[in-house]
This record gives structure tokens, sequence and C-alpha cells, in this order.
């Protein structure tokens, strides 16, 4: 029997939410039996040319993938008028799309996105399913980005509780956010899964390994790699680069390297500020997917940056899985996800409170302590650990058992 799935999203097609993860797991799973309509909202800086435009929507076709761009409209005056014609736009195409194939299944991912498809499932009286569920507002409110008096926080904290007690189907990362849903109302099924990468596309690389670190002059030294943005809901880079600075006082052989989208004037700004030399550290710009490996190859350790306020628990920091994949142990702080967990129980990483100066003091101990495993041996570790509970059939398998049963 044909399932016909409709997945309403917040994000634009080349966010690397979706095209790092969604898009992999629906390519994962095309059969000739399953269909998927995806509309996305579409941000300027996401916009692709008229050609790329035509190669993804064929691409995508290969895959029984239909992709609806809706062009975003977000902020100024009638913010609010601009957010509603957003997802009118988005229900029209549902509705479409139901009465020309009669949709089986409504699936948001993340609830951002799982807003919009609670709203369409009542419309379209059609099952739920939520994958990645994380509740977003809780972090802007413990980041106080958002207070719970704000009207952001009321809207979206009452959409993400509607969802968990709504859906047919939940996947959460991890058992703390099984009880977070428990607690707000779930009664059906739970599914536990942390978000997933594809492991083929991220493994060791020797060759890239050795040729970067000649080019960054960082041969003897023991490299630290930060991934990803700061500030918001991660550190600062402020406080990174006094963490950095404590760690190299402690550990002379130290190097940072940081790949980020932020202003890398500003970032090597903050370290020079914290007493670090331009000698001690690299700053890299957005790297290219493809390339993601080799300079993850480059480093001897992996860094999250992430404060551990309550609400952190039911994260899952993609970066975890794409280090280990790539051979690389990984810092994190206790209470972010289950990270700290899995790092200790394995043996793949060190697990700190803060970035105090105590915290950089046991971070070197607990690094030198586990490289005194041979490093071939603790890299084919990492990568098992991240394959076994991060690889691409643990989100397929779920996701094929919920549109199966649909």
């Amino acid at each position: 029997m044909k399932k016909v799935i409709f997945i309403p999203a917040f994000h634009s097609l080349k966010d690397p939410i979706l095209d790092g993860l969604l898009l992999v797991y629906l390519k994962a799973m095309a059969e000739p039996f399953i269909e998927f309509h995806l509309t996305t909202l579409e941000q300027d800086k996401f916009q692709l040319t008229g050609d790329e435009f035509i190669q993804e929507k064929i691409m995508l076709e290969k895959y029984n993938i239909h992709w609806k761009p809706i062009k975003y409209r977000s902020g100024g005056m009638f913010i609010l008028f601009k957010k509603l014609w957003n997802y009118l736009l988005t229900l029209l195409y549902a509705i479409k799309i139901n009465r020309q194939n009669r949709l089986t299944l409504v699936l948001g991912f993340t609830s951002l996105s799982g807003a919009m498809a609670y709203l369409t499932s009542l419309i379209v009286r059609k099952p739920l399913a939520i994958y990645c569920f994380e509740p977003h507002s809780l972090y802007m409110l413990d980041f106080k980005v958002w207070n719970r008096k704000s009207l952001n926080f009321i809207i979206l904290n009452w959409f993400e509780k509607k969802q968990v007690q709504h859906a047919t189907s939940i996947v959460v990362p991890n058992q703390f956010g099984e009880k977070l849903v428990r607690d707000w109302g779930r009664k059906g099924e739970i599914f536990k899964v942390p978000v997933s990468v594809n492991e083929s596309g991220f493994k060791f690389d020797p060759s890239r390994r050795n040729y970067l670190r000649d080019n960054m002059k960082v041969s003897s030294r023991f490299v630290f790699l930060y991934l990803g943005k700061f500030s918001g809901i991660y550190y600062s880079v402020g406080e990174i680069a006094i963490f950095y600075k404590s760690i190299l006082n402690l550990m002379p052989n130290a190097f940072f390297h940081v790949i980020s989208p932020n202003d890398g004037e500003q970032i090597e700004s903050a370290f020079l500020k914290a007493g670090l030399d331009k000698s001690d550290f690299h700053i890299s710009g957005v790297v290219g997917l493809s390339e993601i490996s080799g300079f993850i190859s480059a480093a001897d350790i992996g860094v999250l940056a992430v404060p551990p306020l309550p609400s952190q628990v039911y994260r899952t920091p993609i970066k975890t899985a794409n280090y280990l994949l790539c051979g690389l142990p990984y810092v994190t702080n206790r209470g972010v996800a289950d990270d700290d967990i899995v790092a200790e129980q394995y043996k793949i990483g060190v697990v700190i409170k803060d970035l105090t100066l105590e915290s950089a003091e046991s971070c070197v101990a607990q690094i030198e302590n586990l490289m005194k495993e041979p490093i071939d041996e603790l890299r084919d570790k990492c990568r098992k650990v991240a394959v076994d509970l991060r690889g691409l059939k643990n989100t397929t398998k779920v996701l094929n058992q919920i549109i199966l049963s649909s």
C-alpha cells in the first residue's frame, strides 16, 4: 500500500539541519511505495540559483521527494501576520496533496517544524509523527533569550506540549527527553534515538590529517578542534578563549583550531585578548560538508561548547557523532545530552563541569589519561561507538517502522 508523507519544514532546504540530516534520512528510506512531500521556508541566505534549483528538484524526485519551496517572510512590521502567511501557504499545499493523493502521515522534524505539523495534522485529519523532539522553548528560556511571559515562549511551549500529547509517534534523543514528554502528558509510545549521521560520510582520513597539520604547522602539537557557532545556545567566544588560555598554561603544546560561521576577526580578537598568541590558534570559516572529515581528522580532540544549563540534557549535539565517526574523542560538559555518560562509559571522551581553571586542570589530566591508550585503538573505538549509537540505521529503522505502521 502506498504511503504518502507530508513534511512541513521550518527551515530552508540547504540549512544544515535539513540538508545534512532530514534529507539524508529520507534518501536512505527511498522506496517506490513511499512518497514524501516536503515544504520548506526558504531564507535569502540559502537561496539557490535557477540552475541549482532545477538540479535540486530533479535529484530529489529520484528519491520520491517532492519539494515545494515557500519564501520565508519574517522580521520588520507585521511579523505575526508574516508567520501566519508562511504557515497558510504550507497548509494550502498540504490540503492540495491530501486531496490528490490521500495523505498517510504528517511528519514534523524538530519541535519548530512540529508545531506546523501538529496544526496540519488536525486540519487534514491525519496521524502525526514527531522526529527529534527537543524542547526549544526551554532552551530559549534557560539562555535568557525569552522569559516565561514573552509571547514567543508561551506560543512555542504550548505547541510543544500539544504535539507531544497528540502525536501518534514521537522520537526523543535520550532518556531525559522521554521523562520530559511523559511529564508533559505523553501517553503513547516513545522512541529513543539520538540524531543520527550517515557514517559513510565521516571517517578518519590520514592523508588529509598530515596535509592539514603540515599546512597549519602543528605537526607536533596537540590540536583541540571547535566546530560550530558561538553564543546563543552555546558559550561565547570570549568564554572559550579564556578557557583555552587556561588549557595552554597547563599544556604548552596545545593548539586550538576553530571552524565557525561566526566572524573570524572577532574570534581572533577574543583569543588575543585572552592572552593567546597567533601561533597558538588557527581560524577557518565555513567548511564544506565534503571537507569536514579531513579537518576533524587533523585534530586530536574535539570540543563541545554547550553550557550545562538544566534544559541541555534534552539536546543531541550532532558534532559529537561527527567527531567520533572520524575517530576523535571529545570534551563535553556534564549534563549536556547523555554525551557525558557515553564518554565515561566507553572511555572516549573528557567530561568537565564548566569552564573554570579547576575544570581546565581536570580536562588536561583526563586527556593525559585518555591518550595512554594506543591511538589507533582509541580511534577505532570512537568510530565503533558512533556507528552503534549514532549510525544512520538507527534513524531509518525507527522512521520506517513509524511510516509502515501508519
